[in-house]
């Protein structure tokens, strides 16, 4: 006759199992959250570089051409923002490896440093140093470079 065995606790087979489980879900819960707040900051200067791109527009048309100037823009950047900085207004020039720049912001709160520019066709670019291919700017979804024209705040400027 046997004797039927009583279940007294887990094998350590099944903690295991249960603890790789875990991890992977707290890994990828993480990494999503990371991209979503990095996101949701970014959307402070993209914002300001569609500000900028409009007002631009605006003066090159009353002008016939762009100016390097924020005071000659119809335009007002708040001080302090948040999250990123006015670097400079350009005139559709080559500024870094961006080659039709209208304006910059640099973030204050990123490893590594980053800028967002808008360009004259009214992409947003992004920039590490003067690498335009880092891979910072394509884990915060600014990717292919150059990024496809931005259509305001919250609009196509970024890989969702």
């Amino acid at each position: 006759m046997t004797q039927a065995r009583t279940h007294n606790g887990y094998t350590i087979m099944e903690i295991m199992m249960v603890m790789i489980l875990l991890g992977a879900l707290m890994t990828t819960t993480i990494t999503s959250l990371n991209s979503g707040v990095n996101r949701g900051k970014n959307l402070e200067a993209e914002n300001m570089l569609y500000a900028v791109f409009m007002a631009q527009q605006d003066y090159r048309r009353d002008n016939g051409g762009f100016t390097a100037s924020v005071g000659d823009l119809d335009i007002t950047i708040p001080t302090p923002m948040k999250h990123f900085t006015l670097v400079a207004i350009h005139n559709g020039g080559s500024v870094g490896c961006v080659t039709t720049s209208l304006g910059e912001f640099r973030s204050l709160d990123a490893n590594p440093v980053y800028d967002l520019h808008v360009g004259t066709d009214g992409a947003v670019y992004c920039e590490v140093g003067d690498n335009c291919t880092h891979a910072s700017c394509e884990k915060m979804g600014y990717w292919p470079y150059p990024i496809w024209p931005y259509e305001g705040p919250g609009g196509e400027g970024r890989m969702s």
